[in-house]
């Protein structure tokens, strides 16, 4: 690879770390790392002295550029002014493919997702200031923004959007009127219904609707699981009333073809919306020249019919089985706890960190016609696969010796499942609190199919509470253990040194500081 000039490798070498820490600090101080990292690499390819890269000490106010008609570049918080011995940077001067190197970690959608919290749904936040500094890095940074693949969605009921962002965590890059104006998409999925007239009757420039949102390809899979939640939740079905019309198309050039492997990125994920009253393709200009076979894939897929719910809670079973090998023959425990998250998803449940959100609650109250809980309410089954669930990955996290996950979990389990069998709509369902003893003398006799397992995650909680310093809750879980697994060796082998251990020190008032309470 031929090397850069160099007077260029000089200025480069010299200042592109300090140029990436005010452009980044200024747009996302979040990519500060990962860009420096990139730049530092492809310098390193090109014989650049990447040792001398901290050494410009330039301020930390600002990095000027000498512009047309002599107006500093603001990069910084303020205006800042250089030492007398320093000449001002000029950023134009770095070769053109460092500086799209630079516009790239500041424009991604990778450094722009933005979650505030669980409960917010997330942003995309992109640092758009820098196409403010002159016309040329105008040009430039906006056709690297552009790389970006932004797809319009348009929807005729307001509350659908709150639903996408709110339900499907769907990350937003615009909505309202912005969303509206935009026009810089590859993707334009226009949702109606049947029943009504069509939005508009063009998807071209002129297409407005009140109630549109722009979000990026890597949200798109989000965006069709959330419909197909939705269709699946609604008892009456959603999609039988819907018609879909996607326009497909290249924002720099829309009468230049899309290539194949975008257009399958675009439209395959909509495999899973099944059973539409239409399904079209369209643009400004009449049908889109699509690859017929990605058409073709994608109505197939839509044509196949999806899992009912006694195959969903079979393929559940399945992949928990296989976490259990992998805890048991090979001691994955990681690979187990990815297994039994997929065994979550396939009964609609979605799994994030320590977020665990339920699907299609209404699409399981159905009696099942086949497999393991044939005759079984499908709620009732999918209840007893969660129960199973969680006691091996409160078991794996043991294994891992992660305390706080297990205890997390387990706690979690326990409380909903008190909760759920409270008549007392106020009761939090505190472990050892108030209520708790008859709670479970009530549910330790109860014949019911995951009995065994909510006593291992009692158990097993016991345990994590032990190491999490909270001994008193440990105490009142493993007793409770001992009622729900009366022929458990090891709880009941637990429950004699905790009794032993209180009688001892009931024996000795002087040592009654150390019981739990």
């Amino acid at each position: 690879m031929t090397s850069l000039p160099a007077d260029v490798s000089s200025l480069c070498s010299k200042s592109i770390h300090t140029l990436m820490y005010h452009i980044t600090m200024m747009t996302n101080p979040a990519i500060v790392p990962r860009a420096m990292k990139s730049i530092s690499h492809r310098s390193r390819q090109r014989h650049l002295d990447h040792h001398c890269l901290l050494v410009y000490p330039a301020s930390m106010d600002m990095i000027s550029a000498s512009m047309p008609g002599g107006w500093g570049l603001r990069w910084g918080l303020g205006w800042g002014t250089l030492p007398q011995n320093q000449t001002p940077f000029r950023f134009l001067d770095l070769p053109a493919e460092i500086r799209n190197q630079i516009y790239s970690e500041v424009l991604c959608t990778a450094n722009s997702r933005h979650e505030p919290s669980s409960e917010s749904p997330p942003e995309y936040r992109f640092s758009l200031g820098i196409l403010r500094a002159n016309r040329q890095v105008y040009h430039e940074a906006k056709n690297i923004f552009l790389d970006n693949v932004f797809i319009k969605i348009t929807i005729p009921w307001p509350e659908a959007i709150s639903h996408i962002q709110n339900e499907g965590k769907v990350s937003t890059v615009a909505t309202g009127k912005a969303a509206e104006a935009c026009q810089d998409f590859y993707l334009h999925v226009a949702i109606d219904s049947a029943e009504s007239p069509p939005l508009s009757q063009s998807f071209g420039d002129n297409v407005i609707s009140a109630f549109s949102i722009i979000t990026t390809l890597e949200d798109l899979n989000a965006f069709t699981q959330v419909w197909q939640f939705s269709n699946l939740e609604h008892v009456l079905a959603l999609n039988p009333h819907l018609q879909l019309d996607l326009n497909v198309k290249d924002p720099r050039d829309p009468s230049r073809p899309v290539p194949k492997s975008v257009q399958e990125r675009l439209l395959l994920p909509f495999g899973v919306i099944k059973d539409l009253y239409t399904l079209s393709f369209q643009s400004a200009k009449g049908l889109l020249p699509l690859d017929s076979a990605v058409i073709d894939a994608l109505k197939k897929a839509q044509r196949t019919p999806g899992p009912i719910p006694s195959q969903c809670i079979e393929r559940a079973l399945a992949l928990k089985d296989e976490g259990n090998r992998l805890v048991v023959a090979e001691k994955s425990y990681r690979a187990a706890l990815k297994k039994y998250n997929d065994a979550f998803a396939a009964i609609h449940i979605s799994v994030k960190g320590r977020d665990r959100t339920i699907h299609c609650t209404g699409y399981y109250v159905q009696t099942l016609h086949s497999g393991l809980y044939k005759g079984f309410d499908g709620h009732f089954a999918r209840l007893i696969v969660r129960i199973q669930l969680v006691a091996n990955i409160v078991h794996t996290y043991l294994k891992l010796e992660e305390w706080a996950e297990a205890y997390f979990w387990g706690k979690r389990s326990i409380t909903l499942f008190w909760n759920s069998m409270s008549s007392n709509i106020t009761d939090e369902g505190e472990i050892g609190g108030p209520g708790w003893d008859s709670f479970i003398t009530e549910t330790s006799t109860m014949a019911f199919r995951a009995h065994d397992e909510m006593g291992k995650i009692i158990y097993r909680t016991g345990l994590a509470a032990r190491k999490v310093d909270q001994p008193y809750e440990a105490r009142v879980l493993i007793q409770a253990a001992a009622k729900y697994l009366p022929r458990e060796e090891s709880v009941q082998k637990d429950f004699k040194a905790l009794q032993q251990r209180e009688a001892e020190i009931r024996g000795h008032p002087e040592m009654l500081f150390a019981l739990p309470r």
